[in-house]
């Protein structure tokens, strides 16, 4: 039963290809063309315009751990993406459960419009009218002067509780509607239920609700933090000093600075931590999918694990994390990894042919890798590992998808 599903899965990819391809095709003009441009481009000295000399180095990468002010501005970065996602759950989630809940007929569409409202005007437009609210004199100051019998005086501009308004108010529409989704989909007679057994509504919350709208707050979390640690525009407009954060570094080096490479470096150590990070918060669901994997696929279909993509993220993060070791390590133990994988592959586990065959080859692989190191630039700037890390990874890749059956030869 499950082959049959197996074939008919792969039967049925086919004739999604034609639907396929033009996403597939603009991700990779639009996307991954530019990407692969700035990871050229940060192992640069300087762009490859007319009458520049420019040569391949690290020193891009190595800027962001000697010098101490992007680390500290990193971590500012991600505080306020914490802050905001926070902030953003703190407003959301109440708003995304009346609407899924409470609210119904032309009441809950009149709310569902004004929370998207945002999205159809510019992103500095609602900057610019936020600087007009939180300005001295400005909205809100007017406002409260003509209620109260004091007076006061409110400057919020150029401040980090503006920056905090300014990114929630931009932001805080996606939380609520992922989560109105995930909402709307708890059928009410699970809630019932829970009442009618004797739970309080508090119990009826944290119990029932908010673990099966989980999904819908990861989700929401992640569109939030991803694009807030990066941020630039805010924090420029309305943070003003106080607003230089690691996006705002970033965007001076490609505009003010014109230091591409330097920037395109930056961004790229900033895309790792925040990949890193989200691993981690996903290492906890992730490992309750692998637990479940280790009593058996059928067992874990029938728990309702979605067992072949587990199996490409778990290909995938191993292939990833021995990739990166290595490169940091060295070469040597990626050939002694990849080499006698391979040579098993083609000559079979006779050990009489089989080492001789890994040490002659590993050498010769070895010797290749430092030569092209050599070539390309001084040993000093490009470590070995690097070279048979990229030359290897493939090789490694298609091993684990073969040795676990991913793939059919």
């Amino acid at each position: 039963m499950a082959d049959q599903l197996a074939i008919g899965s792969r039967r049925g990819l086919k004739p999604a290809l034609p639907l396929l391809l033009p996403a597939y095709l603009w991700l990779t003009v639009a996307i991954f063309l530019p990407l692969s441009a700035m990871v050229f481009f940060s192992f640069m000295t300087d762009l490859p315009l007319a009458g520049k000399e420019w040569s391949f180095t690290l020193g891009n990468y190595a800027a962001f751990f000697s010098q101490s002010l992007y680390s500290t501005l990193l971590f500012a970065s991600l505080r306020l993406g914490l802050e905001v996602t926070l902030w953003c759950v703190v407003i959301g989630y109440p708003a995304a459960y009346v609407l899924a809940k409470v609210l119904k007929g032309r009441g809950r569409e009149a709310i569902f419009l004004l929370v998207i409202l945002p999205f159809w005007s510019n992103g500095l437009v609602r900057i610019f009218s936020w600087a007009m609210v939180l300005r001295e004199g400005g909205i809100l100051d007017t406002a409260l002067n003509a209620v109260l019998p004091f007076k006061i005086n409110i400057d919020l501009m150029y401040s980090y509780p503006a920056v905090i308004i300014g990114l929630v108010h931009s932001y805080v529409p996606y939380m609520v509607l992922t989560c109105y989704l995930t909402l709307q989909a708890i059928d009410d007679s699970l809630i019932e239920a829970g009442r009618s057994l004797g739970a309080s509504r508090r119990q009826v919350l944290w119990r029932v609700i908010i673990p099966l709208s989980m999904p819908g707050l990861i989700a929401g979390a992640a569109l939030i933090f991803v694009p807030v640690v990066g941020s630039f525009m805010e924090p420029r407009i309305l943070g003003g000093r106080t607003g230089t954060f690691y996006g705002t570094v970033i965007e001076d080096q490609f505009v003010a600075v014109f230091n591409w490479p330097l920037g395109a470096a930056l961004s790229f150590i900033l895309l790792a931590v925040v990949l890193i990070i989200l691993a981690l918060a996903a290492m906890p669901f992730l490992s309750r999918g692998l637990n479940a994997l280790a009593l058996g696929e059928a067992t874990a279909g029938h728990l309702g694990i979605p067992v072949q993509r587990l199996k490409y993220i778990a290909i995938v993060g191993v292939s990833a994390a021995v990739g990166a070791s290595v490169a940091v390590s060295g070469g040597i133990g990626f050939i002694g990894i990849v080499v006698p994988h391979v040579l098993r592959l083609a000559i079979g586990p006779d050990n009489r042919y089989l080492l001789p065959a890994s040490a002659l080859l590993g050498a010769s692989l070895l010797l290749i890798a430092d030569a092209v190191a050599r070539t390309i630039v001084a040993p000093a700037e490009l470590p070995i590992g690097i070279v048979t890390a990229v030359a290897g990874a493939p090789f490694f890749l298609w091993i684990l998808l073969r040795k676990r059956g991913v793939i059919d030869l």
